[in-house]
């Protein structure tokens, strides 16, 4: 009678988690453990009990299962707003740095001849300009 009536109660337990739904199932086994000791003990009640129990806890849980679907649904959108967000950040130190390397060859290759190489070389070292880089790419950390 111990073993149907832990597998009813575990039944129960599987049922109350899927639901998420928290129950003290120490203090259960307990009452169950001293109804069967009892001198007053009627198996067929006991057993009834449990399935009026496991009834009940079916209806709850049914009645949240449209409340849980909408947080995991919700939870999802969360996750995905994250990886959008993550990803727009780093596309924006992409284009950056795309951008700032377009500019630099652009700069390199629109020199005509090397008699402006100096020129084009004191260009790349004026603070100005390595200012301008450097903001472009610490701005979207």
């Amino acid at each position: 009678m111990k073993d149907i009536a832990f597998k009813k109660q575990t039944e129960l337990e599987d049922i109350y988690a899927r639901a998420h739904i928290a129950i003290d199932s120490s203090a259960a086994r307990d009452r169950i453990m001293s109804i069967i000791e009892s001198s007053s003990f009627e198996p067929s009640e006991l057993l009834a009990d449990m399935e009026n129990q496991i009834l009940k806890a079916n209806e709850e849980a049914l009645s949240r299962k449209d409340i849980l679907e909408r947080v995991d649904r919700w939870m999802l959108a969360c996750e995905e707003e994250s990886w959008l967000e993550d990803y727009s950040r780093v596309f924006k130190i992409d284009s950056a740095m795309y951008t700032a390397y377009s500019l630099v060859n652009f700069l390199i290759e629109d020199i005509p001849s090397c008699a402006l190489a100096p020129v084009h070389i004191a260009i790349l070292e004026t603070d100005f300009f390595c200012d301008i880089l450097s903001t472009n790419f610490t701005s979207f950390l």
